[in-house]
């Protein structure tokens, strides 16, 4: 396992992200380009429908970047592609922000 298909694990761990999602982001970080759907469903094996819904939130949670396009019939797609960078930024943020509502709660429980 390489260092990016590593870390992208140990980062969707922390997460605590569900098989699919981390499923999908080990693909996209192997594949190291942009991948329509249809080509992610063959790499995962899942139902569109289970796609779409993890894409959407880790799209939404700002891990993946989604760009619309056109096939070469002129169909509409959807992109997604995985900037290690950006995605460990996110988780960062994410974490951090977690961190934060922790000890809003902890103020609240002790009474300060």
């Amino acid at each position: 396992m390489d260092r990016k298909h590593r870390a992208v694990r140990e980062a969707s761990l922390l997460l605590g992200l569900p098989p699919t999602a981390q499923l999908l982001l080990l693909v996209l970080v192997k594949e190291g380009r942009e991948l329509p759907i249809s080509h992610l469903l063959k790499k995962t094996k899942r139902s569109e429908r289970a796609l779409r819904q993890h894409l959407g939130h880790l799209v939404r949670m700002g891990l993946l970047r989604k760009r619309m396009g056109r096939t070469e019939k002129r169909r509409k797609v959807c992109f997604y592609s995985l900037d290690l960078i950006q995605f460990l930024k996110g988780v960062g943020r994410i974490l951090e922000e977690k961190r934060e509502r922790l000890e809003r709660i902890l103020k609240e429980c002790s009474g300060v």
